[in-house]
């Protein structure tokens, strides 16, 4: 559990059927823009999406969720054990001369206990991309990269999936 200022009453203890993800007057202020005052609740097991504007402060809000960004002020509670969330950001990046298994396997013994061949196979067949494994990912299109970042959060079967703009140049 991640938390900035003074944490109100909690609703979200692992283990418990609270919500997944709870912020509390969830402020990032950027000098007038920015986020602001954002009280929400995630419930456990569903999609939710949020929908707004360029700027608007999605991507704010879910970098601070996931703790790659502070909160001026507000409280986030986040009900897994942060090893058990994964993150795909709007744009990833890979080392170009990484095939995509060698990414994925990577991405994975960064929370994973040892090796798991079948793992990786499994997140890059979950990704569309099982026959494109042994490329270097420095070839792949906008769209694959994309997708590879799906694989890399989907290796390690996340309790919690935090995709940011996950359809950005990902065609069906």
């Amino acid at each position: 559990m991640a938390t900035t200022s003074p944490s109100p009453p909690s609703t979200s203890l692992p283990g418990s059927d609270g919500p997944a993800v709870a912020t509390f007057g969830l402020t990032r202020d950027y000098g007038g823009t920015g986020l602001f005052d954002v009280d929400l609740r995630v419930p456990r097991g569903c999609v939710y999406g949020l929908v707004g504007p360029n700027g608007a402060g999605k991507t704010t809000m879910l970098s601070i969720i996931t703790g790659m960004r502070h909160a001026d002020r507000g409280t986030v509670e986040v009900a897994v054990p942060r090893r058990r969330v994964a993150v795909c950001p709007d744009v990833p990046e890979f080392d170009g001369w990484l095939t995509a298994f060698e990414v994925v396997d990577l991405a994975r013994s960064l929370t994973a206990c040892g090796h798991d061949a079948a793992a990786v196979l499994g997140a890059l067949r979950a990704a569309g991309l099982a026959d494109s494994a042994s490329r270097r990912v420095g070839q792949f299109s906008r769209g694959m990269t994309q997708r590879l970042g799906l694989a890399c959060a989907l290796a390690d079967d996340p309790a919690l999936l935090i995709l940011d703009e996950p359809t950005s140049a990902a065609a069906p």
